[in-house]
C-alpha cells in the first residue's frame, strides 16, 4: 500500500504517500522557509508535550540513517540529518544533538 486516498470534509481527493514508499524512496520533506534548527527544536519539544508514543531511535537505526544520508522526524518524516520536516519538527539528530552537544 504505497499510496491512499483520503477525503476530507474541506473538498477534492488528496493523495498520500504512505511510510512504506518514504521509506523506499528517501525522499527527504522540504523544510520550511524562514526556520532554524533552534526553532525546529523548539517546535519539536512542544509537539512531544501533545503526543504521546514516541520514542527516539536506537543507536543503531541513527547510525543506519546517517550512514544513507537521511535521518527521521518524530512524526516519521524523513529528512536530511541537519534538518527538519515541513511540519517544522526537527530531526532526530538535531534533537539528540541539542540534548548531548558532545554527541
Amino acid at each position: 500500500m504505497a499510496t491512499r486516498d483520503r477525503r476530507d470534509a474541506s473538498g477534492p481527493r488528496r493523495r498520500r504517500l504512505g511510510a512504506v514508499a518514504r521509506k523506499a524512496s528517501h525522499r527527504c520533506d522540504p523544510e520550511p522557509v524562514g526556520m532554524d534548527a533552534a526553532e525546529a527544536i523548539s517546535n519539536t519539544h512542544e509537539w512531544f508535550e501533545v503526543n504521546s508514543g514516541w520514542a527516539p531511535p536506537d543507536e543503531d537505526e541513527l547510525a543506519e540513517w546517517l550512514g544513507d544520508g537521511v535521518c527521521r522526524c518524530p512524526d516519521d518524516c524523513l529528512v536530511e540529518p541537519e534538518g527538519w520536516c515541513s511540519h517544522g519538527l526537527a530531526s532526530w539528530w538535531l534533537i539528540l544533538c541539542a540534548m548531548d552537544p558532545h554527541r
